[in-house]
């Protein structure tokens, strides 16, 4: 089986609310793991890694939990990156929030 790398995942881009707190988790068709992962979150071309991301990344079978975001600001559009490894194999993968302020306005 071939799983595809480099790819947006299906859901993106998710639309938020400013303060909102998620960890995702991801499904994968195999035994994943974290051998050499990374997540990174940029706004705009900033990395903002250390502002809205906290934790670290886990792995447990075929699901793998991501880092926890938080911190965002309403009104900008975050893009998440990670990697992790399944079946051998370095997966890049990312993701959009796009962040509307708390008053909708």
């Amino acid at each position: 089986m071939t799983i595809p790398s480099g790819r947006e995942l299906e859901g993106s881009p998710e639309h938020v609310v400013a303060g909102d707190i998620e960890t995702k988790s991801i499904i994968y068709p195999d035994t994943v793991t974290t051998t050499n992962s990374f997540m990174r979150a940029y706004r705009g071309s900033t990395d903002v890694s250390d502002t809205v991301l906290s934790g670290s990344i886990a792995a447990s079978g075929n699901v793998l939990t991501l880092k926890q975001i938080s911190g965002e600001i309403g009104g900008s559009t975050y893009v998440y990156v990670f990697r992790a490894t399944c079946l051998g194999k370095a997966l890049v993968f990312f993701f959009r929030r796009i962040v509307e302020k708390e008053s909708l306005r």
